[in-house]
């Protein structure tokens, strides 16, 4: 915190081994951070029991949106390529139950992840020569070092990491998928003597190990943009040169109000309780973002809450893998959202039996179907319709385990955006300029609320983050946007269609792999189309014609905690 200054404060720290992972916050922001858990797993040494290698994870929540840090250190050696792709998986599974559901891993469950620190993927120039159906053209290590050292005296960065490994892992599918990387312009960072020199040493291939990647949801792609990445040579604490990158981030839309919000149509913040129960959540007002305007202790907001309906159609899985020792599948489907607290049920979650199947085992080639009336319509809590976009379902696909005391294990995850494409443009904006006499709207009545601009702000940064050898990743979260206060009940998105379809047919996910590491095939496939309703008049229509087909009208496996049970679930 010393070296940051004393506009930040410490989150949480977490340490493995020699592995550290440190979360800072601006210490204005520091309420507005809620929800911290932290996770480490070891992969290192025989059976993966030792600290050496692995991984550290810090889950939170700012203001409404949710973030995780991940740091690493992989398997070592350029022939631990196999080795290092398992252990991002290893880390990601053996951290699930501790930041949430044991099926969701961090990769698939918050709004952003950024995952940093020593990954040791290494160059390397012959494996990139057998991919294009070349011979290896340099047999001997001395001879690969030398060609390496070459490349980078060029400068020549495409020529090198066209050879990492880390690009051709992501491209198989096998590590990182749906993950981001900024451009890299920098000499490799690894191995190098302990000097403010860039020299390298001559018993290992000059790679870039250190990295920073990120991902976001599937209703959140694009609010996060890299702004810099950069190493620092003249650091000489190590034999690898540090990484820092820093992040430009959208806030996430808070997704609703209180009760009495909505009942009053709209949000008088006032001190004490009534702030943590404010629109935002737990956010102040130095921090919320949206079409919203704080003067005092009143804060003002544009209130169209609704909730909307999602019904699943033609659900089904191709092409699973093997689960099972003796070939085969026993699938069924678990739906979730992000936020998880999104689905209007006790658990935040459907579990979805298994689907029509040609045998009681889904051989491999085989599709899975659920049936629409065996798939109950979906709820979802009062949502603002600007919030809408913002919001993921999570539809996972598990195994059954018949074998006593075992633990189903997860197929993969597929995450579908509620969003409407194209975006229609927005509809003219009320005239809201602020004057002395009596002010109207655009429709000629009078503000139902004072109303002022949203005071300008300088840009306010994200948690810092810093993970094994000195990676680094920082954000920097740009001001709420300048723009007049609209109408309670009137929002950015309110010309969304009363109700629309997202089709889907994805690969499912596992960790960070859409391919099973052990035999290589693909994970499968997700496929099935989404109706939302988002109006009243839509929603009725919904709800009648849930009724009429029975969906959700038969018993259903709801898990609360570790405990499942059979209970009826219907869609009213």
């Amino acid at each position: 915190a010393r070296r940051l200054g004393r506009g930040y404060v410490p989150v949480r720290h977490v340490r493995l081994w020699e592995m550290r992972l440190s979360v800072y916050v601006k210490a204005s922001q520091r309420a507005n951070v809620t929800k911290v858990h932290v996770a480490s797993a070891a992969t290192g040494g025989p059976g993966g029991m030792l600290g050496n290698k692995g991984g550290l994870v810090v889950r939170l929540r700012l203001g409404a949106t949710s973030l995780a840090f991940v740091s690493c250190h992989l398997a070592a050696h350029s022939h631990m390529l196999s080795r290092r792709n398992h252990n991002c998986s290893e880390l990601l599974r053996e951290t699930a139950s501790a930041l949430g559901p044991r099926h969701l891993t961090a990769a698939a469950q918050f709004d952003h992840v950024f995952w940093l620190g020593d990954l040791n993927y290494r160059t390397d120039l012959n494996a990139a020569a057998a991919a294009a159906g070349e011979e290896a053209p340099f047999p001997t290590d001395e001879e690969h070092h030398g060609q390496v050292l070459r490349l980078v005296e060029q400068g020549d960065w495409g020529a090198l990491l066209g050879a990492d490994q880390l690009a051709a892992s992501r491209a198989a599918g096998e590590a990182f998928v749906g993950f981001e990387e900024g451009p890299i312009a920098f000499a490799p960072t690894f191995k190098v003597e302990r000097s403010s020199e860039l020299v390298y040493q001559q018993k290992r291939i000059p790679s870039y190990c250190d990295r920073v990647l990120w991902k976001s949801a599937a209703g959140l792609r694009g609010a996060v943009s890299q702004t810099s990445l950069a190493a620092l040579p003249r650091v000489s604490t190590s034999d690898h040169k540090p990484v820092v990158a820093t992040f430009s981030l959208t806030p996430s839309e808070a997704l609703r109000g209180t009760m009495q919000e909505v009942r009053s149509g709209g949000s008088r913040g006032s001190r004490g309780s009534s702030r943590k129960s404010s629109l935002f959540g737990n956010v102040s007002s130095s921090f919320a973002a949206g079409s919203a305007s704080f003067t005092g202790s009143r804060a003002y907001a544009s209130l169209d809450v609704v909730r909307p309906t999602v019904r699943i159609r033609g659900l089904s899985a191709s092409e699973l893998v093997d689960m099972d020792y003796t070939g085969g599948c026993d699938p069924y489907c678990v739906v979730s959202a992000n936020p998880y607290e999104l689905l209007y049920c006790a658990a935040h979650e459907h579990v979805l039996k298994k689907g029509e199947a040609a045998a009681s085992t889904v051989k491999h080639g085989q599709d899975c179907t659920w049936p629409d009336d065996e798939v109950p319509l979906l709820r979802l809590r009062g949502v603002r319709t600007a919030a809408l976009p913002h919001t993921t379902l999570l539809l996972a696909v598990l195994d059954k385990d018949n074998v006593i005391l075992g633990k189903d294990d997860p197929v993969g995850v597929v995450q579908v955006a509620l969003i409407f494409p194209p975006r229609h443009p927005l509809p003219p904006q009320p005239n809201l300029t602020p004057s002395r006499g009596r002010r109207t709207h655009a429709c000629g009545r009078p503000p139902a609320r004072r109303a002022s601009a949203l005071p300008s702000s300088p840009p306010r940064r994200r948690p810092f983050a810093t993970g094994k050898k000195g990676a680094a990743t920082q954000g920097i979260v740009s001001p709420p946007p300048q723009v007049p206060l609209r109408p309670v009940g009137w929002s950015q998105d309110s010309d969304l269609p009363p109700s629309f379809e997202v089709e889907f047919d994805e690969p499912l996910v596992q960790g960070m792999a859409s391919t099973d590491l052990k035999s290589g095939r693909p994970l499968g496939r997700l496929r099935g189309t989404l109706s939302i309703a988002t109006t009243a008049e839509a929603i009725e229509e919904a709800l009648a014609e849930a009724r009429a087909d029975g969906a959700g009208e038969k018993a259903r496996t709801v898990k609360l905690g570790a405990s499942a049970f059979e209970r009826r679930w219907r869609c009213c």
